[in-house]
C-alpha cells in the first residue's frame, strides 16, 4: 500500500526544509521491498503558508469592510430619516410660503382694485378738464391733479406687476417690432416732461436697428421708468442721453444723466423692491428699477448700473436681437 507523508528536515547549514516521501511496497524475486521517493517541497509549503496568511488577512479584511459597510448603512439610514424630515419640513415651509405669496398677490390685487376704482374716473375727468379749461388761473392746478393721478396710477400698476413677477405670473406679449421707432416714440412722449424741467435730451442712435421679437409695451415701460428716474435725479438744466447699439446677439440701450449719482452702498440695492437712491431727497416707492430688472430678464437680457456721486448715472440693459419668431406660449 502506497504511503505519503511530509517531514521538516534540516540541511547541513542547519536551515529547515520540507520533504515529501512517497513509499511504494514492491516484491522483487519473491522478496518484499519498499521503494521511497523523496521530493523537496519547501517552495510549495512556503507558497501554501503565504496563501494561508493571505486568506486569513483577506477574511479579516472582509470582516472589517463588512463591519464598516454595516456602519455606513446604519449611518445612511439615519441620514435618510433626517433628510426625509427636512424634506417634509421644506415641503411644509414651501406650501406655507406659497400660501403667503398667494395671499400677498390677492391683497395686492385687492389694493390695486380699491385704488384704481376711484383713480380711473379721476384721471379721465382731470384730463378732460385740462383740455377744456380756458382759465389760466386754474389750468396749472388741473394739470397738476392730472399728473398726480396718472403718476399714482402708474405706481399702482407697478405694484401689481411686482407682485405678479415675484410669483411667476408676469408674462410677456411677444411681437416683432422696430426698436428704433419705439425709441423715437418714447422720446416724443417724454419731450414735454424734459421741457418742463428745462432738461435736454440727447439721442445717440444708429441709422437703423434690426427688427427684434419682444413685448413692445413692456420695453416702453422699461424706457419710461429709466427716463423718468433720469429726469427725477437730474436737476433742472441737466442733460439726459439715450443711446442704442447692437451686435450679432444683443440690442443694448443706455440711459445716462449728469445728475446727483448714486453712492456705492446704494448701488447694490437698486434693483430690490422698495429701494431707491437718494430716497430722502426725492421720495417714492422704489419699484421702478426692480420692475425693469424683472422685465429685462424675462426677455432674456441683463440690466446694470454705473454711477458716481455728483457726476451722474448710466443704466444699461440688453435685449436679444437674434431670437427666431416662435410661439412663446408653448
Amino acid at each position: 500500500m502506497m504511503r505519503d507523508f511530509e517531514v521538516c528536515m534540516k540541511n547541513t547549514s542547519g536551515n529547515p526544509f520540507w520533504c515529501s516521501f512517497t513509499s511504494i511496497p514492491v516484491e522483487i524475486d519473491s522478496r518484499k521491498c519498499l521503494i521511497s521517493v523523496m521530493q523537496n517541497i519547501t517552495e510549495r509549503r512556503e507558497a501554501q503558508e503565504k496563501l494561508r496568511v493571505y486568506q486569513e488577512h483577506l477574511e479579516d479584511l472582509v470582516k472589517e469592510r463588512t463591519s464598516q459597510l454595516q456602519a455606513e448603512i446604519e449611518q445612511r439610514i439615519i441620514v435618510e430619516k433626517k433628510l426625509k424630515k427636512l424634506h417634509e419640513k421644506e415641503v411644509s415651509l414651501r406650501r406655507a410660503l406659497e400660501e403667503q405669496m398667494e395671499k400677498r398677490v390677492e391683497f395686492t390685487r385687492a389694493l390695486a382694485h380699491e385704488l384704481k376704482t376711484p383713480l380711473t374716473p379721476l384721471v379721465g375727468a382731470s384730463e378732460t378738464l385740462a383740455m377744456e379749461m380756458s382759465d389760466e388761473k386754474y389750468l396749472d392746478l388741473v394739470k397738476n391733479i392730472y399728473r398726480g393721478a396718472t403718476h399714482l396710477n402708474r405706481r399702482v400698476d407697478e405694484l401689481l406687476d411686482i407682485a405678479r413677477g415675484e410669483v411667476g405670473m408676469l408674462k410677456l406679449n411677444y411681437q416683432q417690432l422696430d426698436p428704433l421707432k419705439l425709441l423715437y416714440d418714447v422720446i416724443e412722449y417724454v419731450a414735454i416732461e424734459a421741457k418742463h424741467r428745462e432738461q435736454t435730451i440727447i439721442v445717440d442712435f444708429p441709422s437703423s436697428l434690426k427688427v427684434i421679437y419682444a413685448d413692445a409695451e413692456r420695453l416702453r415701460q422699461i424706457l419710461l421708468n429709466l427716463l423718468t428716474n433720469a429726469f427725477k435725479f437730474t436737476r433742472n438744466g441737466g442733460t439726459i442721453t439715450l443711446r442704442a447699439r447692437e451686435d450679432d446677439y444683443f440690442l443694448t440701450i443706455e440711459v445716462s444723466d449728469n445728475g446727483v449719482g448714486i453712492d456705492d452702498q446704494m448701488k447694490s440695492k437698486l434693483f430690490r423692491p422698495y429701494q431707491q437712491g437718494n430716497k430722502a431727497m426725492f421720495g417714492g416707492m422704489g419699484l421702478g428699477l426692480s420692475l425693469c430688472k424683472m422685465l429685462v430678464e424675462l426677455h432674456g437680457g441683463h440690466i446694470s448700473v454705473t454711477s458716481e456721486e455728483s457726476k451722474g448715472t448710466t443704466v444699461a440693459f440688453t435685449i436679444p436681437n437674434n431670437v427666431r419668431l416662435v410661439d412663446k406660449s408653448r
